[in-house]
């Protein structure tokens, strides 16, 4: 017979993943001041100027935490190591954001550099950044959700999803058998083929406007 304590359900609540980083300041700059965090908690207590070793940060329903790579900024060396940011690609941080424009513009406004957000072929809108230890994030949500639909429930959606040029329905659009979207020059660029699932594109059908 299994011990019941082994089969009873527990139910989790949060997951809040810790991230060591080179410069604490620095991540404060791009978490707090850029995305929008609030620092709830830190440590070591009384710290000032941001200099802090541990720091809770929460921003609506997402929890992150940092702790800083060094004990000290004299202990710090004065560029961070190259291999262990190159490992740092291997991690990416997924976050629920409704609007991905608004974000991608907040981006773009604090000087980072960021590509327009792009639906992948499993139905996701997503924007990705990197953050200053080389940590990816990707901003996400559900393309279905965001997008306009057409009577059969495809998405036809309103913009390239390369550069953003806005393409509505009356457009000439490059479109996928998943519906990616770009425009001409977009899919020219890529030899017609979509960037997101290696499909063939071919030019979207124009709807009638029959009201």
């Amino acid at each position: 017979m299994p011990n019941a304590a082994a089969t009873a359900p527990v139910t989790l609540e949060t997951l809040c993943p810790l991230l060591q980083v080179f410069d604490m300041r620095a991540s404060l700059a791009f978490y707090r001041d850029v995305l929008g965090f609030e620092v709830v908690q830190s440590a070591p207590p009384g710290a000032t100027a941001d200099a802090f070793g541990w720091a809770w940060l929460q921003h609506g329903d997402a929890e992150l935490m940092l702790n800083s790579a060094y004990d000290s900024d004299a202990a710090r060396p004065p560029v961070a190591d190259g291999a262990r940011v190159a490992a740092h690609d291997d991690t990416a941080l997924y976050i629920g954001c409704r609007d991905l424009d608004a974000m991608y513009e907040r981006l773009r406004a604090h000087g980072i550099d960021a590509r327009p957000p792009r639906t992948a072929h499993y139905g996701m809108r997503q924007l990705y950044v990197a953050d200053p230890d080389g940590f990816n994030i990707c901003f996400q949500w559900r393309a279905d959700a965001t997008e306009s639909s057409t009577p059969d429930g495809l998405a036809m959606h309103a913009a390239c999803q390369t550069c953003g040029t806005a393409l509505d329905a009356s457009a000439t659009a490059m479109i996928c058998s998943f519906e990616c979207t770009f425009c001409p020059s977009c899919a020219a660029a890529t030899s017609n083929v979509c960037q997101n699932c290696g499909g063939e594109l071919v030019r979207r059908p124009r709807r009638i406007d029959r009201t």
